[in-house]
C-alpha cells in the first residue's frame, strides 16, 4: 500500500491532513482494509463529517489520517460496501444538517474544527432538523429513540418517509417529486 499526502499539512498546525491511498492500481480517499464505523451515533458521525479520523491506525499500525468525510466523493471510494454505507447512511443526514442556515464555522475549511465548535453546530443543526422533520420529534412511534444509527437517521429523513409519517408541515417542504421519489404502484403477478 502506498500513501500520498495531498496535502503537507499536520496535526499540529491544526490543518486537517488528509492522505490519499494507493492499493488494487487506484487511488482511494480510504485505505485497503478500512470500513466505516458500525452502528455511529448522530453526534459521532456529525464530528467525522467534519474532522474526519486524524489518527486512524491501520491494521500493522501505521497512522493514516482520514480526511473528513465531508471531503469523500464516492466515486474514489471503494465499490461494494464501503461505498454503499458511504452514499446510503452518511450522505443522506449529512446532507440535511449540513443545510442548516449560519452553521458557526466555514465548510470549505481546512483546519480541524475544535471539539466545541462542532458540539455547538451539532446542537444548530439538530435544532434545525427539528424543523424540517418534525414527525421524528413529535410522533410517538419514533420519540425518545434518538440513540439511533446514522443509517437510521438517513432513512427516517428521506423522502418516502417523510411522505408516509410527516407532518403537513413537513410534507409541504418536500421538493417536488422526482423519477426515483415517486410512489410505485405494485404490479399483481
Amino acid at each position: 500500500m502506498y500513501f500520498a499526502n495531498a496535502r503537507s499539512d499536520t496535526l499540529e498546525n491544526n490543518k486537517i491532513q488528509m492522505c490519499l491511498c494507493c492499493w488494487g492500481g487506484r487511488i482511494y480517499h480510504v485505505p485497503e482494509f478500512f470500513k466505516f464505523p458500525d452502528q455511529c451515533v448522530l453526534r459521532d458521525a456529525f464530528n467525522l463529517w467534519l474532522n474526519g479520523f486524524p489518527t486512524f491506525a491501520s491494521a500493522d499500525g501505521t497512522i493514516t489520517p482520514i480526511m473528513p468525510f465531508r471531503l469523500m466523493q464516492p466515486r474514489c471510494l471503494p465499490n461494494g460496501r464501503i461505498k454503499d454505507k458511504f452514499s446510503q447512511e452518511y450522505l443522506p443526514i449529512m446532507r440535511k444538517l449540513m443545510s442548516t442556515p449560519n452553521l458557526p464555522f466555514d465548510i470549505n475549511s481546512t483546519t480541524i474544527i475544535p471539539h466545541e465548535l462542532v458540539q455547538a453546530a451539532f446542537t444548530l443543526a439538530l435544532d434545525y432538523l427539528k424543523t424540517q422533520v418534525s414527525y421524528i420529534f413529535s410522533d410517538p412511534k419514533f420519540k425518545g429513540n434518538h440513540n439511533w444509527s446514522v443509517g437510521t437517521w438517513s432513512k427516517r429523513v428521506c423522502f418516502s418517509e417523510i411522505r408516509k409519517y410527516g407532518t403537513d408541515e413537513g410534507k409541504a417542504k418536500l421538493p417536488e417529486e422526482t423519477a426515483q421519489s415517486k410512489k410505485r404502484k405494485r404490479r399483481s403477478s
